[in-house]
């Protein structure tokens, strides 16, 4: 498995990032593309193709942010689940990079969820003990309870509003509306 780091609006991946994008994310959690395409600019995300024995996987959408590392999507190709990409995707981020590792998860009130979950857990994340909302990606649009999931146990109220308040501001504020500048 490798990455194949995505630069710039022409890229042959793209068209099959976004097809799995649009079918693997509900519309609540996911940006229309055309602000997609406006976020890739910031330097501070990253948006790279999983590559599994020369077969396009899937994709990743990573922000770097301070000392913590944001995973706002990761999804694989159906054909390409419970082969332990996922799980090797996300330690090896955990191993290699010099930031602790968060991403949001929705909470577990379903089989599928509550797998999803369980899957984050067995790669080494902590769920945080606090109330999360995750921001609307749309001006009007409504917040949606979800987990954190992070590398390190997050334990005091503080670290994780900073952490939940970095994230809102660079990740979903600075970007709503972005589509129509």
């Amino acid at each position: 498995m490798n990455l194949v780091n995505i630069i710039g609006k022409h890229n042959p991946y793209l068209t099959t990032i976004q097809a799995l994008y649009e079918n693997s994310f509900p519309l609540v959690e996911r940006r229309m593309w055309p602000e997609f395409m406006k976020v890739m600019e910031d330097e501070k995300v990253a948006v790279s193709a999983i590559i599994n024995e020369e077969q396009f996987a899937g994709f990743i959408v990573w922000w770097q942010l301070e000392e913590w590392c944001f995973i706002e999507h990761l999804a694989l190709e159906v054909e390409q689940r419970g082969k332990g990409l996922g799980s090797l995707l996300i330690r090896e981020f955990i191993a290699k990079s010099r930031n602790h590792l968060v991403l949001e998860t929705e909470l577990p009130l379903n089989e599928v969820s509550k797998k999803r979950l369980k899957f984050y857990e067995n790669v080494g994340l902590y769920k945080a003990p606090f109330t999360y909302f995750q921001p609307t990606y749309r001006i009007g649009g409504i917040s949606l309870e979800m987990l954190l999931m992070t590398s390190i146990p997050i334990i005091e109220k503080d670290q994780f509003k900073q952490l939940a308040q970095l994230i809102k501001h660079n990740v979903y504020d600075c970007w709503k509306g972005a589509e129509l500048r």
